[in-house]
């Protein structure tokens, strides 16, 4: 079965990632580790859709897995931001984040399924 994302729905959906997590940041208590950790996110996510756009018009297969790779990395190290963050005892914040934590991890199979297919066509 074919698990390929098109490249336009991944470009919005790295897009659409990193401002849900901004959303989420503004929206979280202010404490220390959070603002840290919330600097943290916004660095990766936004890494994330950058790197991506870089990958997608990237015309050498090679150059563009390794972008690819370092799309993976944005996503796992936002995934552990993510994590960290204290959402206190607010449920919608919490449902946020649980939500932004499978879109990062859905990121990441949609990359590496690329970056597959990719290979294969080589």
């Amino acid at each position: 079965m074919d698990k390929t994302v098109p490249i336009d729905t991944l470009l919005e959906q790295t897009f659409s990632f990193a401002k849900a997590s901004r959303s989420l940041i503004l929206d979280l208590p202010q404490t220390p580790a959070n603002q840290n950790d919330g600097r943290q996110l916004i660095t990766t996510s936004g890494a994330l859709a950058a790197h991506y756009i870089e990958a997608s018009e990237e015309p050498h297969p090679d150059k563009s897995a390794l972008l690819m790779k370092t799309c993976i990395k944005d996503a796992k190290q936002s995934h552990l931001w993510l994590s960290l963050l204290d959402c206190g005892k607010d449920t919608n914040r919490q449902d946020l984040r649980n939500k932004l934590l499978e879109e990062s991890e859905d990121i990441q199979l949609a990359l590496a399924s690329l970056i597959q297919d990719k290979a294969s066509q080589t």
